[in-house]
């Protein structure tokens, strides 16, 4: 198993905005705001939603050019940015977007 550090966007419960269906522009929920190619879902990514798994990124950098300019209100709205150290890596995007990884917290 391969292990890295994973960047990620969370509530305190440990869910994540798409979970959750956070609310962005124009009361749009985020998953229909990022139905686009620069946001591609685990079935465009990795070719099947994985169960038991979390999403995130190995670099702060690729966190914030996924999340943009939601980010600020993601934040306002009590969501964290959250460094997990030594996460078990599952996949990574072909494009270098996303990891799927199990938490170890």
């Amino acid at each position: 198993m391969i292990t890295a550090t994973v960047y990620r966007v969370e509530n305190r419960r440990g869910q994540g905005p798409y979970i959750t269906g956070w609310k962005g522009k124009g009361g749009w929920a985020l998953g229909y705001l990022h139905s686009d190619a620069r946001h591609p879902g685990p079935i465009q990514s990795f070719g099947k939603q994985y169960r038991g798994f979390l999403y995130g990124f190995e670099s702060m950098q690729a966190l914030y050019k996924w999340f943009g300019g939601y980010l600020p209100r993601l934040l306002s709205d009590g969501y964290k940015i959250v460094k997990i150290p030594n996460a078990e890596i599952e996949d990574r995007d072909p494009n270098g977007l996303q990891v799927v990884f199990r938490d170890t917290r």
